[in-house]
């Protein structure tokens, strides 16, 4: 194989930008077969860096085995369209799968451009491996007839496809946006306490539930407004909580982790308040086990909310009037 087959990406990648970047030279042909051989292995799948960009259109890029869409401009700066994609085991394999039934060594990149232009850029364990530039229609097609592009195409239009649909509810940036939202959280008990606690239009809302050990006295569904100060505060932690990436940064278990003395699991929801006709969006959620998401960037926003949850003091209930 001519090393005019295969353009071995190096470091001056970003500094010398993409379309001007030219091929590296390597000692040998089989420095680079081995490389990427290895970078194709089932069990390597999740190191793959890639990057499949049309001659227009977004920009499908996979890392850590989770593929997101970019749409940039001219000036290089680029935006996310919808949310990450997380491959399963099943799609990662099917990915190296498709890289190595596309015949990488063999194929040469396009010299000429065409509309129909695509651009894979590959690496592992942010290594580059190398670049591929040709018309859609030329590259390898396998025996099943599913060839590289019309896997990675697939995936831009499942992500493509999400964003246009209903779109989460905004994440509020004001105490007033945050009071046309409900906050809500429900904590199922085990040894500890847990019960559901809903934030709504200023108002705190807790209905406490027993764990194994029923609490003396047992403490009453109540509901009580937030201090303006609290307010200020619960916003600041919504804001650090980074909900978009929580169902990525949390793992999800099928028991809790080892050493897990909690055991509770958490459902965290924000979605439109039911007296917030014009707000509008998907409700945003995630279920975890408490102990993992007390080590996510969500953890202060929590712990707030379940002391709130499963102590007396935060949540007063409303006194009875004095007997006249």
């Amino acid at each position: 194989m001519s090393l005019s087959r295969l353009c071995v990406l190096g470091a001056a990648l970003g500094a010398a930008g993409f379309w001007g970047l030219q091929p590296l030279v390597l000692a040998q042909d089989g420095v680079a077969a081995k490389a990427l051989t290895a970078a194709l292995r089932d069990e390597a799948a999740d190191k793959l860096g890639l990057t499949w960009k049309a001659d227009q259109g977004p920009e499908l890029r996979i890392t850590d085995g989770i593929a997101s869409l970019q749409s940039c401009s001219a000036d290089a700066a680029c935006t996310q369209v919808g949310q990450p994609l997380m491959l399963s085991a099943g799609e990662k394999l099917q990915l190296v799968s498709r890289l190595r039934a596309s015949e990488l060594f063999s194929v040469h990149s396009s010299e000429s451009t065409t509309r129909n232009d695509r651009t894979l850029v590959l690496s592992s364990a942010a290594r580059p491996l190398g670049t591929w530039r040709m018309p859609r229609s030329e590259w390898p097609t396998p025996p099943d007839g599913y060839a590289l592009p019309d896997y990675l195409d697939d995936l831009s239009r499942r992500i493509t496809q999400a964003a246009q649909q209903r779109k989460p509810v905004a994440v509020p940036q004001t105490v007033e946006a945050l009071r046309r939202l409900r906050l809500q959280l429900k904590v199922e008990p085990q040894r500890r306490p847990g019960g559901l606690l809903q934030i709504e239009d200023g108002m705190l809302r807790v209905t406490p539930e027993e764990g194994f050990v029923p609490r003396s006295p047992l403490p009453r569904p109540s509901v009580r407004r937030l201090a303006p100060d609290e307010e200020q505060a619960l916003l600041s932690l919504l804001l650090q909580a980074r909900l978009d990436d929580l169902d990525r940064l949390v793992e999800k278990r099928e028991q809790p982790a080892i050493g897990d003395g909690d055991g509770r699991v958490l459902t965290l929801h924000l979605l439109p308040s039911t007296d917030s006709p014009a707000e509008t969006g998907q409700a945003r959620g995630v279920r975890r086990y408490v102990a993992d998401v007390l080590r996510s960037p969500a953890a202060p926003l929590v712990q707030t909310l379940l002391g709130w949850l499963t102590t007396s003091v935060a949540t007063t209930p409303q006194r009875p009037r004095p007997r006249r």
